[in-house]
């Protein structure tokens, strides 16, 4: 070959180096798991994708359950931090028991510091973020208290975890619940601790009512009234009767009806029935449905 066209040649072969690679990039851009991630991510990629493939190869649903506590075991704070890493799975339940899962692990690597904790759980996701406080809370329930009394609490105020913690000490809870700052979106709190201080704590129960803010005793009454009727239908309305002018005033016994015929509809129809007409309209409602559902014959023909 002559130097020029073995000059030409390479240079040819140069620029197709350069040039053929630039445009294969530039059409089928390479796939993101080449890119280096932090060593969190990067763990936490290679976890759901184990995870998914062990679950994928197992059979039945017990052996996908199995294969799904076996693949979390140990990784599960870094599976957390995935909002979807192991979603697709083939059974729902297994993906719901990795996420259960995940956020028990990831419960376990956090401190007594609440408001830093309830900040790692944002973006992760919600089943995991619930089953995380959840664990959390169960291992410092006073902190955990403190944390959904808290603005940053909000998204756990209405999670069963709340109703648990409360019922362990009421008054402790009250307690917690007057020092904490009133946002104006407290009131299921104010309902939910008012109402287990009433069930637990009786003679206790018209104080805690008066200490809770203005805004937030009308609807707390009625969850009292509730939990009380549950206990003892008629110490809840001799507590309801004795109630000062200013909290009885517009009250009525319509929570008590309706938990009382939960329990005991022909009782509740009867004590109905001995009422004032105000009253009887006020709980007609309440005792019908509740009846009719446990035995729909004896209540048609009691009411006809």
């Amino acid at each position: 070959m002559k130097p020029a066209a073995l000059t030409a040649a390479t240079l040819a072969c140069a620029l197709a180096g350069w040039w053929l690679p630039a445009l294969w990039e530039k059409e089928a851009p390479r796939a993101v798991v080449s890119i280096l991630l932090p060593p969190r991510a990067e763990k936490a990629v290679a976890t759901a994708t184990s995870l998914d493939a062990a679950v994928r190869r197992a059979g039945s649903a017990m052996a996908q359950f199995q294969a799904v506590i076996a693949s979390v075991s140990g990784r599960g704070a870094s599976l957390a931090i995935l909002t979807e890493g192991y979603s697709g799975l083939t059974c729902e339940e297994a993906e719901t028991l990795a996420a259960q899962l995940a956020g028990e692990e990831f419960a376990r690597t956090a401190g007594e510091d609440g408001p830093a904790f309830l900040r790692s759980l944002k973006g992760l996701d919600n089943t995991i973020a619930h089953a995380a406080f959840n664990a959390w809370a169960e291992a410092r329930p006073e902190t955990a208290l403190r944390a959904i009394f808290s603005p940053e609490g909000s998204d756990f105020q209405y999670s069963g975890i709340l109703e648990t913690l409360v019922r362990r000490d009421p008054a402790k809870a009250l307690a917690l619940l007057r020092a904490a700052p009133d946002n104006g979106t407290m009131s299921w709190v104010w309902q939910k601790v008012l109402a287990a201080q009433a069930e637990q704590n009786p003679a206790d129960a018209l104080a805690a009512l008066q200490s809770a803010p203005i805004s937030q005793q009308r609807e707390s009454l009625t969850a009292m009234l509730g939990a009380m009727a549950g206990k003892d239908p008629q110490a809840a309305f001799a507590w309801l009767a004795a109630l000062p002018p200013e909290l009885l005033a517009g009250a009525d016994a319509k929570p008590i009806y309706e938990a009382w015929s939960k329990t005991d509809p022909a009782a509740a129809a009867a004590h109905w029935l001995q009422t004032d007409p105000a009253d009887m309209k006020r709980g007609v409602n309440q005792v019908a449905s509740q009846w009719a559902e446990k035995d729909p014959e004896t209540a048609l023909a009691w009411f006809q």
